[in-house]
């Protein structure tokens, strides 16, 4: 009775699934379905932190999740980095937040560009409880405030001082500081500062309640300004007060008790000596020459400051350091960097610890994305953390499919599925991380390209260290357990046109296993070499490759090296570099010679080329930014030979970056598409004569930045900077169904009619419509667990296999000769 009732559940668990997730554009929930998605904490980068008197904080950005929990913009966290879930913004700001300040009453003031809070209807800035709620009491004027909110800060007296910045899509963009009764009523006794044509940065209040301005302006309220000003407490101007600072992007100040003040920008030269990008000012604006920099130890950059108690000063961009109150670099104070992105903003919390956030993904090697808490020397707070997560911590730029079905990524993470992988991993088809693939790349290690042979070996390209922490542009091969395979010999490796650390390549290996590598190369091993060489399996240099053909290159960045497999034919994709008519696409015989029989595609036609690939009959598909002059496609396919082909791709797309084509002759493209409202945004299918296929239906809006495809049977694996598909919690990577995407000339069944399913530690199979003949069991690593060719009945059970497997692969045959196979978690 409970194996009846156990199958009936099963059925219509396989019914519903079926029905669920069949449509092309679906997400497959059983790929990687441990991952929860949604990042790690913020699922988006935040502008601001605002620090409570309790170490709770308040964070601010363009976010939807926090946790895998609703926060649109808006959230606030414990002092461990947990979700306070007491402080409830119901659905949050429907746009961005950018700024935040916490009152003396604990209530909370937040600016940006947002419409509406919680489903109330407001003007760019409002006030909220100390429970996330609306304050209904604050009255933000309903005309006055008509730009975006940059930064609010608030006065001594309780008045709120706002930087109004015009979109960057109105035609004159104009900056305003305006100023706010503490009720949130315009101060009309503030006279409002105007600059026009660029954006104001920051503020900050004096004393004596002047306010400083910065910016990359030149004119304020009509008069000439360089990108300091200073108002007076009506706001009018200081005209007084003129200050020289010759850096460039000012975008952070900072007043001292004793009136004195800095301001951080981009470092600049003077006479070709680079000089620091942070100054320090009396309180009448000349600079105060007892604060000296280096620019050579202090930051380049420096976009926010905070004072300290000491005196000591620390800076944040790029980089985090703390400078000396006469400006040299605290040796006391661990400097860091920030990996994959920069910080915006600096709070301190009451315990004199830092909370820094940005769009970085980790600071000095930690994990910690968007925000992270730092120890008053400089070292990570690891008591602030969520974990690693699940799926990849941040984005995924590449992938390779194997020929055992594993899926080679790449990119900006340093954990897949919470297990450490520093931007290179492999996981299965099923997207769990193979960790029999391990391989030891270096926290200042980096892979730009890989190639996967056919034995199972991996070709890598990147920046590796050699010794004594010098790092190279090297090419090198791993065994398939990630080892190093030390019989892969390259000798003095590249040299390049753009140095040792250029990572501009590409790889691509051949039928026979030769290696094909291109890019800005000069030499190889100690031989003078050209765009495109080819590697022996040995790693020499394989001197019977004409390389002259590169010529017709120049030294454009080749973008693709694409091998046809029947014929050995290459080409070769590179960009146009300037206004002379170049060959963009060219043909290649096996041995390197030009062949003859293709009809170059020259820069006339074809540009910034960001997609290359070939269909299953020969024709050729290019996309890209402003490939084609006469029209604004941006996608284009030719003949085999070159030629253009008739069917002409119309109006499809902004831009294209990555085109996958099925066996039916549908293409899959992703990039930036404007199909009208209510279509998708980032990946879009066409059919074969180049209308939009309308039962491909992916299940989001707007995909973040779709940067790999794997084709697997009727599925794809896509993968980059997402972290949500539809509904679902997707952590960089995820599989949708898409019919037709391999195909097969071997009869499948139904996967309706057959389901396989664990019960009472037995694997149980049933058909129901027809006799099964045999049933083959098979781990990841292809062993065979169970081999059945007499099963001759509609339902079989078998027992014996060990659960601690956990993915199973399931080969049914059926009585008409029609086969299905099933994965099945164990």
């Amino acid at each position: 009775m409970n194996n009846k009732i156990t199958f009936l559940i099963a059925l219509l668990f396989s019914l519903i699934f079926n029905a669920a997730y069949a449509q092309d554009g679906a997400n497959d929930p059983t790929f990687n379905p441990t991952d929860t998605g949604y990042g790690n904490g913020a699922d988006g980068y935040i502008t601001s932190a605002s620090v409570q008197s309790d170490g709770k904080i308040i964070i601010a950005g363009s976010f939807s999740h926090y946790s895998t929990q609703d926060r649109k913009c808006i959230a606030r966290v414990n002092t461990d980095k947990t979700l306070d879930t007491s402080f409830n913004v119901g659905t949050g700001a429907n746009e961005i937040v950018s700024t935040t300040a916490i009152l003396s009453d604990g209530k909370i003031l937040i600016g940006g560009n947002f419409t509406n809070y919680n489903g109330f209807a407001v003007n760019k800035i409002v006030r909220i409880n100390t429970d996330g709620s609306l304050d209904t009491t604050f009255n933000a004027p309903g005309i006055g405030l008509q730009n975006d909110i940059s930064k609010l800060i608030v006065q001594p007296d309780g008045k709120i001082v706002v930087i109004e910045n015009s979109s960057y899509f109105d035609p004159v963009l104009t900056s305003k500081i305006v100023r706010l009764n503490a009720d949130g009523s315009t101060d009309n006794t503030f006279v409002p500062g105007i600059a026009i044509g660029i954006s104001l940065r920051n503020m900050a209040v004096q004393p004596d309640g002047k306010i400083i301005v910065v910016g990359d302006f030149s004119l304020f309220n009509d008069e000439p300004h360089n990108k300091v000003v200073r108002l007076n407490s009506d706001g009018t101007l200081d005209t007084a007060f003129n200050p020289t600072y010759a850096g460039e992007y000012p975008s952070a100040v900072a007043v001292l008790n004793n009136g004195k003040f800095y301001i951080g920008g981009v470092a600049y030269r003077v006479d070709n000596i680079l000089v620091s990008g942070i100054q320090r000012y009396n309180e009448d604006g000349s600079t105060d020459a007892t604060f000296t920099t280096d620019a050579n130890t202090n930051p380049l950059y420096v976009v926010d400051i905070l004072t300290l108690p000491n005196d000591k000063i620390i800076t944040v961009g790029g980089v985090l350091s703390r400078l000396n109150a006469d400006g040299s670099t605290d040796n006391s104070f661990v400097n860091g960097g920030f990996d994959y992105g920069s910080a915006n903003a600096l709070a301190r919390t009451p315990d004199g610890k830092l909370v820094i956030t940005g769009d970085f993904a980790a600071y000095n090697g930690y994990t910690e994305s968007y925000i992270v808490k730092i120890n008053e020397d400089g070292s990570n707070d690891t008591s602030f953390t969520l974990g690693n997560g699940t799926g990849a911590d941040n984005g995924i730029t590449a992938t390779v499919s194997q020929a055992d079905g594993g899926i080679l990524i790449m990119g900006y993470f340093k954990h897949y599925n919470g297990v450490a992988r520093n931007g290179f991993a492999r996981i299965t088809e099923d997207g769990i991380l193979d960790e029999t693939f391990n391989p030891i790349i270096g926290a200042n290690e980096k892979v730009h390209a890989t190639a996967s042979a056919p034995d199972g070996k991996v070709y890598i390209q990147g920046i590796f260290e050699i010794s004594g922490g010098v790092t190279v542009n090297a090419l090198r091969r791993l065994n398939a357990d990630g080892t190093l395979d030390t019989s892969f010999d390259t000798g003095l490796g590249f040299t390049s046109r753009y140095g040792p650390l250029d990572s501009s390549m590409v790889l691509e290996i051949q039928p026979d296993g030769k290696l094909l590598v291109a890019g800005h190369i000069l030499s190889y091993n100690g031989v003078s070499a050209g765009q495109v060489i080819r590697i022996n399996t040995d790693g020499s240099l394989d001197t019977s490759f004409n390389m002259s053909v590169v010529s017709v290159h120049d030294e454009r960045n080749i973008r693709f090296i694409k091998v046809l497999p029947e014929e050995g034919k290459i080409y070769v994709v590179g960009e146009s570099t300037n206004g002379a008519v170049q060959n963009t696409v060219t043909r290649l015989n096996s041995n390197g010679s030009q062949d003859n029989s293709f009809t170059p595609i020259t820069s006339e036609s074809l540009r910034n080329i960001e997609a290359f690939t070939i269909q299953p009959d020969g024709k050729i598909l290019i996309g890209g930014l402003n490939i084609e002059d006469a029209v604004s496609n941006m996608f284009l396919r030719f003949n085999s030979d070159g030629t253009p082909d008739i069917v002409f791709f119309d109006g499809l797309s902004n831009y294209v970056q990555l085109i996958c084509p099925q066996q039916d002759g549908k293409i899959i493209l992703t990039g930036m598409f404007d199909n009208g409202p209510d279509r998708p945004k980032n990946m879009i299918r066409i059919n074969n004569d180049g209308t939009l296929d309308d039962t491909f239906v992916t299940q989001s809006y707007y995909i973040n930045d779709i940067r790999g495809i794997v084709q697997q049977e009727d599925k794809l694996v896509i993968a980059g900077y997402f972290t949500t598909y539809g509904s679902a919690g997707r952590n960089r990577i995820a599989r949708i169904m898409s019919s037709g995407s391999m195909g097969t000339n071997t009869p499948e069944a139904v996967n309706n009619n057959v389901i396989a399913y664990r019960n009472n530690d037995a694997l149980q199979i049933t058909s129901s419509n027809q006799v099964i003949k045999s049933v083959q069991v098979y781990d990841l690593a292809g062993r065979l667990l169970s081999d059945d060719n007499n099963v001759n009945a509609i339902n079989t059970s078998i027992e014996d296999l060990a659960p601690a497997r956990k993915i199973l692969i399931v080969n049914i045959k059926l009585a008409d000769g029609t086969s299905v196979s099933k994965k099945l978690y164990y």
